[in-house]
């Protein structure tokens, strides 16, 4: 089954660089029946349409320039249902109503606002302290994390930095500089789409086991520090754009490092508290006495809101 992937997206991939000209010379020397030969039929009798190689193959020759908004979305979602095995969701109406409401009003003045079925933000029922975000705009902090912040605008820090990795697409790099795990998955997507029977379990199988690839670099290995220190300096921005206090974002990073437990999530997956705060404080800028006065406001909002949490 391996070698037939491959199989197909160098037929793909060819195909894709070629002119119509060359594409309809192609098929007439047999790429047609090459294909169907090496997949054989559906469940349904009929064969494989070289057109949605083809199609493949042009989706996987763009991958390392980008994917679109829909094809984040599908990623991020299969991506998310791989965290979702590890971990339950805190399923307390108003923390969750809470959290993304404060996650969407900071969504809404990134330079993404509209993503293609919109952010979504939730709270994973663990002690660990942890915040993670999927290509396409999923959201996860953990009851851990949410366990630590004094008030709303250190929440609205986590929530920015994340949604700071989706703006930045760096979900979406990981993805497609891992040994094009991203390609394949695209390419069984198209192949799950117009096939049926035994094969498509096959392909659910293999691309599975992407999915899990990827998550468990999310899970353990995290972005790079680069990354993180260009998440935090947006997270500022983002944070000053919506009306909260920049300097939350050194709160937040202070109350991460108080934390009693240093094992696992968070710690494992980030550059410590310390040098980003050493990176971020050229970040912050003055508190407006605006700005000061509602944090008054959003504090109560938070401890209302998150009480049954903690």
């Amino acid at each position: 089954m391996k070698h037939t992937i491959y199989f197909l997206f160098i037929i793909g991939f060819i195909l894709q660089a070629c002119s119509p000209q060359q594409k309809e010379a192609l098929n007439s020397m047999g790429f047609q029946n090459i294909a169907n030969s090496v997949l054989g039929t559906s469940s349904a009798g009929s064969y494989v349409d070289a057109g949605n190689v083809i199609e493949a193959g042009g989706k996987i020759s763009r991958a390392s320039k980008g994917f679109t908004e829909e094809e984040e979305y599908y990623l991020g979602r299969s991506v998310s249902a791989s965290i979702l095995s590890h971990y339950s969701l805190l399923r307390l109406r108003s923390p969750a109503e809470y959290v993304s409401k404060v996650g969407k009003t900071l969504a809404t003045h990134s330079d993404r606002p509209d993503l293609f079925n919109g952010y979504r933000f939730a709270i994973l029922n663990t002690d660990e302290v942890n915040a993670m975000s999927t290509p396409g705009g999923f959201i996860f902090v953990t009851k851990g994390i949410l366990k630590l912040m004094p008030n709303e605008d250190a929440l609205a820090a986590v929530l920015a930095h994340e949604i700071a990795h989706v703006v930045k697409g760096h979900g979406v790099k990981a993805i497609s500089s891992s040994n094009m795990r991203g390609a394949l998955l695209l390419l069984g997507q198209e192949a799950v789409s117009s096939q049926g029977g035994y094969q498509v379990q096959e392909l659910a199988n293999v691309f599975g086991s992407s999915v899990a690839d990827v998550t468990d670099t999310l899970l353990e290995n995290g972005y790079s520090r680069s990354q993180e220190y260009d998440a935090d300096a947006y997270a500022a921005e983002l944070l000053r754009r919506a009306g909260y206090n920049d300097g939350a974002l050194l709160a937040m990073l202070e109350s991460v490092g108080h934390a009693s437990n240093k094992n696992g999530g968070w710690f494992n997956t980030h550059p410590s508290p310390e040098k980003r705060i050493r990176e971020a404080k050229s970040e912050i800028k003055d508190l407006s006495p605006e700005i000061q006065k509602a944090e008054k406001t959003r504090t109560a909002r938070f401890k209302s809101a998150i009480k049954p949490v903690v």
